[in-house]
C-alpha cells in the first residue's frame, strides 16, 4: 500500500448516513414549534440576534443587481465597431472592465453562431448544387 494515499473502500461509503445527525435532526424536529414560538417571542421582546434569525429566515439574502449598461452603438453597426464602441467607453471610464469583458464575450459568442450559420448556408447552397449537377449527369 502507498503512504499517503487511500485504500480503495477506506471511508464512509457514499450516500450513507451520519446516525449522530439523524438523531439530532430528529430531536430538533420534535421540539420545532414551540423554539420558533420562543424566537418569535424574543424577537419581539426586542432579542436582536433573535430577531436576526427571524429575518434571515423570512426574506432572502439579497443579490447584487447590476445596473443596466448604456453603450453608444447602432443596430447597423458592424460587430468589430460595436465591440470597438464597448473599448471606447469603458475607457472613458464609464464602464467598469468587468461589465467590458462580459459585453465583448457575448459579441465573440454572437459572432460565432453568425458564423456557424453562414457556413450551414454555405453547405446548404452546395449540396444543392452537387445534387442539381448529380441529377443532370444521370
Amino acid at each position: 500500500m502507498a503512504r499517503g494515499g487511500a485504500r480503495p473502500g477506506a471511508g464512509r461509503p457514499k450516500g450513507s448516513v451520519n446516525n449522530k445527525h439523524t438523531e439530532l435532526r430528529e430531536l430538533l424536529l420534535s421540539h420545532a414549534e414551540p423554539m420558533l414560538l420562543k424566537l418569535i417571542m424574543m424577537a419581539k421582546e426586542g432579542d436582536l440576534q433573535a430577531l436576526k434569525l427571524c429575518i434571515d429566515k423570512i426574506l432572502p439574502s439579497m443579490k447584487p443587481v447590476d445596473p443596466p449598461v448604456q453603450v453608444a452603438v447602432n443596430d447597423n453597426d458592424s460587430l468589430t465597431q460595436k465591440a470597438n464602441a464597448i473599448l471606447v467607453t469603458a475607457m472613458a471610464g464609464d464602464l467598469s472592465t468587468a461589465d467590458a469583458n462580459q459585453l465583448l464575450s457575448g459579441i465573440t459568442t454572437l459572432a460565432r453562431i453568425i458564423e456557424f450559420d453562414e457556413m450551414d448556408n454555405r453547405l446548404t447552397e452546395l449540396e444543392k448544387l452537387a445534387n442539381m449537377t448529380a441529377s443532370k449527369t444521370s
